[in-house]
């Protein structure tokens, strides 16, 4: 198995040779525009006799060690924003310190600085192979993917793991749930993610993290219920970069109304609802009467006729309520942030920030104080009518979909972030009440 994905894994890095997307060689992305209007970018491995470790190796993890994604070399800032102090040239090596929002605190030549985390790789070629039996990397991750990887997951861990359908989308697709651990446990964790379409990256996320965490061990106290592609509709239309019928309407009356100015290709592409044009982030009960950013379905922000409109939100809520869950993490992009409020309710508020401290110790990520009460998201109404800690992750640096070289850190970033929620639910045992 070894063998095998190295293998991949050194076509990956073969097929990608070039710097997180930037406006020249000498400048790294500060805005989003930047990061659009930048040519296609690629990734490159030098080989291990070509670095530069900037310590002796056998005094650092070998997993601290990470080199540019880039032709040319990387900026190295004294913070995230700030001074250049230099410039870290393909084939050179930082020692990873800490994730710190969008960016990443590296020792290089002796010095600590900030790098933008998905301009960094693992040096490790075997980087994915060490960690991950089924999944693999990916920068699109379709459903029959999906599919394919939950049904090996169960062969190898048929005790451990099961599977069902939590319902169907409005197009009948599946919408399958991986669960880890006895239905009977203590605890009980729900994560979902490509609740958005576009936001596909999320779904490889939530397999990747299942696959890890049966390989390194698993916690028989807590049972994760992991539903990786809530919206598969709309991440196949994203995917594809093609409308139907339906959504073809939906693109015409967009034009017309001023919310778009793409093709038809690139609309698909950035398509975030599904497939009848209902965003179902903000489709859920908890303020959906305040929540009127479009009033017509739309390829994003629609909140649709009524709450639980569509049949995906709906399949969530009856799934949500089934059993006694401690808490729910939905994964988004893009951000690098965690959103963990809705309103002011108590002691759900405070319990979802504690909870968000604890995935900020290993993430990185920043949490940010919203109340939420216009969102009419699935946190949103978990939290409000369900009184369960919630979180919203919002990873990548910039623009979505994510590209393959966010690959890197959103995984190393979250990679702790099962034994984080464990420690979590063990220090925090208060029942709640909606």
């Amino acid at each position: 198995m070894r063998k095998r994905y190295a293998i991949f894994a050194i076509c990956i890095l073969l097929l990608f040779t070039g710097c997180a997307p930037q406006n020249s060689a000498h400048t790294d992305p500060t805005t989003p525009s930047t990061l659009a209007t930048a040519p296609t970018q690629t990734l490159s491995q030098t080989q291990p006799s070509q670095t530069q470790a900037t310590q002796p190796k056998d005094e650092i993890d070998p997993d601290t060690l990470w080199v540019p994604i880039c032709e040319e070399f990387i900026n190295f800032r004294a913070e995230p924003d700030g001074e250049l102090l230099d410039t870290i040239k393909v084939g050179e090596t930082v020692v990873l310190e800490k994730w710190d929002g969008k960016h990443a605190l590296v020792t290089y030549k002796g010095k600590q600085g900030y790098v933008l985390s998905n301009n960094i790789m693992p040096a490790n070629e075997y980087y994915f192979a060490d960690r991950l039996q089924v999944v693999t990397p990916t920068e699109t991750y379709t459903y029959d993917q999906m599919l394919a990887d939950i049904s090996a997951l169960q062969q190898l861990y048929p005790k451990i793991v099961t599977t069902a359908n939590i319902g169907l989308s409005e197009l009948g697709r599946k919408i399958p749930v991986i669960r880890l651990g006895n239905i009977d446990a203590k605890y009980h964790v729900l994560m979902q993610g490509a609740m958005h379409g576009r936001e596909h990256f999320t779904a490889w996320l939530l397999m990747a993290l299942a696959d890890i965490s049966l390989s390194q061990g698993y916690t028989q106290e807590v049972c994760y219920h992991i539903i990786p592609m809530s919206n598969p509709d709309g991440v196949c239309i994203s995917q594809s970069g093609t409308l139907d019928a339906m959504q073809d309407k939906i693109y015409e009356t967009d034009l017309i109304d001023g919310y778009t100015t793409y093709d038809p290709v690139t609309y698909a592409q950035q398509w975030k609802a599904n497939a009848m044009g209902i965003d179902l982030n903000r489709n859920f009960e908890s303020g959906w009467d305040v929540s009127l950013e479009r009033p017509d379905p739309s390829s994003e922000k629609y909140r649709g006729e009524k709450a639980f409109s569509a049949a995906e939100s709906r399949a969530l809520r009856d799934y949500t309520k089934q059993y006694p869950f401690n808490a729910t993490i939905s994964v988004h992009s893009h951000g690098s942030v965690i959103y963990y409020q809705y309103g002011s309710k108590q002691p759900v508020n405070d319990l979802s920030y504690s909870l968000a401290l604890a995935a900020q110790a290993v993430t990185g990520y920043t949490p940010i104080t919203y109340d939420g009460t216009t969102g009419a998201g699935y946190k949103d109404w978990a939290m409000d009518a369900l009184g369960i800690p919630s979180l919203t992750l919002e990873i990548g640096c910039y623009n979505t979909p994510l590209a393959q070289q966010d690959i890197y850190n959103t995984f190393a970033r979250c990679e702790e972030l099962f034994p984080a929620i464990n420690k979590w639910l063990q220090e925090n045992t208060a029942e709640v009440t909606p």
